[in-house]
């Protein structure tokens, strides 16, 4: 691996970023588990409401991360490429505190 250098550190710190708002994780994990899922799906299973949703939806959107589906009156939304499915999945494996994961690893 090669040293990161200023300009590629403030990108990884940009992309992190995004994932340090709560609200937002909680979106990308349950896309990663689900998606697609129209935002009332997103509504449901996430208990966030529907401004804050809206909001941190068009937060991951414009970053890329997500990309939208129109069909018919409903939105449905996943995660962009399998890069991102890739990415969110080692940061949210990698800092996730689940010691039942561990356990089950471990037996393996």
């Amino acid at each position: 691996m090669t040293p990161l250098l200023l300009e590629e550190a403030r990108l990884v710190v940009e992309r992190l970023k995004l994932f340090a708002q709560p609200q937002r994780l909680i979106i990308v994990d349950v896309l990663l588990r689900g998606g697609p899922l129209a935002v009332s799906e997103l509504e449901a299973r996430t208990g966030i409401g529907q401004p804050t949703l809206s909001q941190q939806l068009g937060t991951l959107r414009r970053a890329d991360i997500i990309v939208p589906r129109r069909e018919s009156r409903a939105i449905y939304y996943s995660l962009a490429s399998r890069e991102e499915e890739r990415r969110a999945r080692a940061l949210i494996g990698l800092l996730r505190d689940d010691r039942s994961e561990e356990r089950r690893v471990g037996k393996e």
